[in-house]
């Protein structure tokens, strides 16, 4: 619906932030999702403090002097000032107290302010979401320079998960500047915060937002990530049984591998992704021409795999996102790609239910998957 322009200040009343807004938001919408930022692909905080919460969010506590430029409105990706009125990633972020200005004075006096600094608070448990719904939001300023100068994920300030290696990976290849990855465990005060707009990018099977600019981003990132495992991949058939998951499990994964073993094929059985470190990860997915698994977090380690590369995904849902509608992401990374719903999962299923796959349709997937 169109937005009528009106230049107008408003206080959010959850967060004490001032917002500046041109547009007055049509109804139904909240005011505080219509203000926009010069910086169309961050929200962006003035004089605030961050603090680590304990459900993988990241509060946003606002002094007197606090104001918020917002993305442009969109249903994802925009702060919307109040936890009702969130959707999708930007529930990583959420507005906190308002402190007094003694408040922001003592906070600001013990560590001292930080310069402006990337916000990248993201799950830390899927590489799918770290991927879709953070990743992505990065890619469209690529090609430009970047307001600041840090980044901080409060959530893993040592960089053990997927999105923060992702995220350096990604800053080293666009290469334009030298951004410092804070490693700060507690609340920390910055003259400006930019939060992307988390989950903007990701596809949707109710419709997609918005798509990246281009992945070839996501060739540069594969490149770098697998340039220490050689030339010479072990080139097997993946299978991936989720048995480290609590749903979506192969049921008779073990079966089948010990029947495509005993016809020859050449196959790996994971049990866990979650026993291998990032790079044992990356590399298990690089190694292998074929890959069949239930549909899972681990998917995100799809960046790593070699062009030519035939994955299966499994499970019991017909409404899956991620990979399976990105097909701009497929087609950039050289990926086949089938999605397959067992005949065992009924017309009352909920997606979560475990499942077997035929031995002999896997073996026709690894000979010639795209069927």
């Amino acid at each position: 619906m169109a937005l009528k322009l009106l230049l107008f200040t408003l206080v959010a009343s959850t967060s004490g932030l001032k917002l500046t807004s041109i547009g007055k938001p049509s109804k139904g919408k909240s005011a505080s999702t219509a203000a926009v930022s010069p910086d169309s692909h961050f929200n962006v905080f003035h004089n605030v403090c961050v603090e680590p919460s304990k459900n993988s969010a990241s509060l946003i506590h606002s002094s007197p002097n606090s104001v918020f430029e917002p993305a442009p409105h969109a249903e994802f990706g925009t702060w919307a000032g109040s936890p009702k009125h969130y959707s999708g990633g930007m529930l990583w972020n959420l507005p906190g107290k308002k402190m007094s200005q003694a408040e922001w004075d003592e906070a600001s006096a013990g560590e001292g302010v930080e310069p402006a600094t990337m916000l990248f608070s993201i799950p830390n448990n899927n590489p799918n979401h770290e991927f879709y719904d953070g990743l992505l939001s990065l890619y469209p300023t690529f090609d430009s320079e970047d307001a600041f100068t840090q980044v901080w994920l409060p959530q893993d300030p040592d960089c053990r998960t997927h999105g923060c290696l992702w995220a350096k990976t990604f800053y080293d290849v666009k290469g334009k500047q030298h951004v410092k990855f804070l490693d700060a465990k507690s609340t920390r005060c910055f003259e400006k915060v930019y939060v992307p707009r988390l989950s903007y990018y990701r596809p949707r099977a109710k419709g997609t937002l918005a798509v990246v600019p281009s992945h070839n981003v996501s060739v540069l990132i594969r490149d770098q990530l697998t340039s220490k495992f050689g030339k010479f991949p072990e080139k097997y058939a993946l299978l991936y049984g989720h048995e480290d998951g609590v749903a979506r499990r192969w049921q008779n994964i073990g079966e089948v591998n010990m029947f495509l073993q005993n016809r020859g094929h050449k196959t790996r059985y994971l049990k866990r992704f979650t026993e291998l470190s990032l790079d044992e990860q990356c590399q298990a997915v690089w190694h292998a021409d074929v890959i069949v698994m239930p549909h899972g977090g681990q998917e995100g380690n799809l960046v790593c795999a070699r062009a030519g590369t035939k994955i299966i995904s499994a499970s019991c849902s017909k409404n899956v996102e991620w990979i399976r509608l990105a097909p701009d992401f497929r087609e950039a990374m050289g990926l086949q790609y089938m999605y397959h719903v067992p005949e065992t999962c009924g017309k009352k299923s909920k997606g979560r239910e475990n499942f077997p796959l035929p031995t002999e349709q896997v073996e026709a997937w690894i000979t010639n998957p795209t069927k």
